[in-house]
């Protein structure tokens, strides 16, 4: 389910592979309104779990968006999806916000160069971009 409240779009319930398909469909509808230079803001707070589904969502949103001249906005994001998209080492291309690390946790592994690079060409990321824009 999809909610549009002060210009963000709030998200509920599970993003898996039986639900993102039709979120998709959703969420680009509601997205073309939208001009160049926009920002199209989820709010996944209310997301109860997700899947690598969720990861194909949140890539495709990113290009159709890129594609159309707007930025994406994560809102809200699940220690779940920040997980998947720490082990796929995608997690610096997804404007996500940062979990909290406990001074306990060990220190993250160092990303192996090359992960990604298809999947990053094909959403128009740029590290250096993302790194300045930082």
């Amino acid at each position: 389910m999809i909610i549009e409240e002060d210009g963000c779009f709030r998200l509920r319930g599970p993003i898996t592979i039986w639900t993102a398909a039709r979120m998709l469909e959703s969420l680009r509808a509601l997205g073309h309104g939208r001009g160049p230079g926009a920002q199209l803001r989820l709010d996944l707070t209310e997301v109860g779990f997700v899947d690598s589904a969720a990861l194909a969502l949140l890539f495709a949103l990113m290009k159709a968006n890129h594609e159309a001249g707007r930025k994406l906005a994560l809102i809200g994001v699940p220690d779940q999806l920040h997980s998947l998209a720490a082990l796929y080492d995608l997690d610096d291309m997804l404007p996500l916000e940062a979990p909290a690390v406990a001074a306990s946790d060990p220190p993250a592994a160092t990303a192996r160069p090359g992960r990604g690079a298809f999947l990053r060409a094909s959403v128009g990321f740029d590290r250096n971009a993302a790194d300045e824009a930082a």
